[in-house]
């Protein structure tokens, strides 16, 4: 079958960057090597204007949306984990053919590996995981650079671009029926006073004497630290698990008045943190939310990967998406 549609939006992800090595023990200063990671595109095929709102409704029946990726590293192999959120939450999907058959089992990510212009496209499938009948969500799809890449030793635990997240324009879905909602709706987050020291931090952006009118205007900060850690947003540190159980925090401040919906990710797969789903979060202006985090990991492997990730809840996802923390390094003995 031809393929009539359109794609409609690119994302692409540098050829090259700088990585940084690890520092020997006689205190050299660490290594800078250039290295030619990957570029990649992803998007709907449609037929839609580059500045239109897409709209999707979800009527009882799966949507079905017509998608591509295609790889753009000259000479290399471009690695990309896809995924989906929806009202603020990890989706779960399966891929097909355009002619309708099956390509891909239910999964919240789907990795690719592509040469130079390989492209493949598909239909996205999915019974929308959140939504009320008549309100409208965002709908956002990321991806996730290099997604197999784990460092090799707790020496040198920096992921640096690799995990990156590049997010396309949210969409909108229409709801017109019952979603799946098999999730638990909870919220263990407090609010405190944002630290003087986290709004004076020049890599932040935010001053004292502009403090709370830069809040409404400048993108959220959030970060994942051991339960005992000093808040920092460059932590790129390890996670060390004790008796099956891992113990971390969470904060999140600046940006919108928005609600917040943040999920954690274990080798790129949503897991339970005290008990449930996810932590919603009611953000306010001047003010930071500071969660403590139980996991538990007896299964994993000795070193896994972990992030978190979170995006707007409700009609207010056009304010402010999805962002991503740092990947950081989890070893389980």
């Amino acid at each position: 079958m031809k393929n009539k549609f359109k794609p409609f939006s690119i994302v692409g992800i540098l050829l090259s960057i700088l990585m940084l090595g690890c520092q020997s023990e006689a205190g050299q200063e660490d290594l800078i090597l250039e290295e030619e990671i990957g570029a990649f595109s992803f998007g709907p095929l449609l037929d839609v204007e580059l500045d239109e709102l897409i709209q999707f409704e979800y009527n009882g029946e799966e949507i079905r949306i017509p998608y591509h990726v295609e790889g753009w590293g000259e000479d290399i192999v471009s690695e990309l984990g896809l995924f989906f959120f929806v009202d603020g939450l990890p989706q779960a999907m399966r891929l097909e053919t355009l002619e309708g058959e099956l390509l891909r089992e239910n999964a919240y990510m789907h990795n690719f590996a592509l040469a130079f212009q390989e492209r493949a496209e598909f239909y996205v499938v999915f019974t929308p995981i959140s939504g009320e009948i008549d309100e409208r969500v965002g709908l956002i799809a990321g991806a996730i650079l290099m997604p197999e890449f784990m460092p090799d030793s707790i020496d040198n635990p920096i992921f640096g671009i690799f995990h990156s997240l590049t997010a396309t324009i949210p969409a909108e879905i229409l709801i017109s029926s019952e979603t799946a909602g098999n999730f638990i709706e909870y919220s263990d987050a407090y609010l405190e006073l944002v630290p003087l020291e986290l709004l004076t931090n020049e890599e932040v952006g935010s001053y004292v004497d502009e403090a709370f009118e830069s809040q409404l205007t400048h993108l959220p900060n959030i970060g994942l630290l051991p339960s005992e850690g000093e808040l920092q947003l460059d932590y790129e540190g390890v996670i060390f698990a004790d008796d099956g159980q891992v113990t971390i925090r969470l904060f999140v401040y600046g940006g919108q008045e928005v609600t917040n919906r943040i999920t954690l990710f274990i080798n790129h797969q949503p897991v339970q943190v005290n008990g449930v789903d996810f932590i919603e979060v009611e953000m306010e202006v001047g003010q930071m939310a500071v969660i403590d985090l139980i996991l538990d990991v007896d299964e994993l492997s000795h070193f896994s990967s972990l992030y978190a990730i979170m995006m707007t809840t409700g009609e207010d996802y056009h304010v402010q998406d999805i962002f991503k923390t740092r990947t950081l390094l989890l070893v389980s003995e």
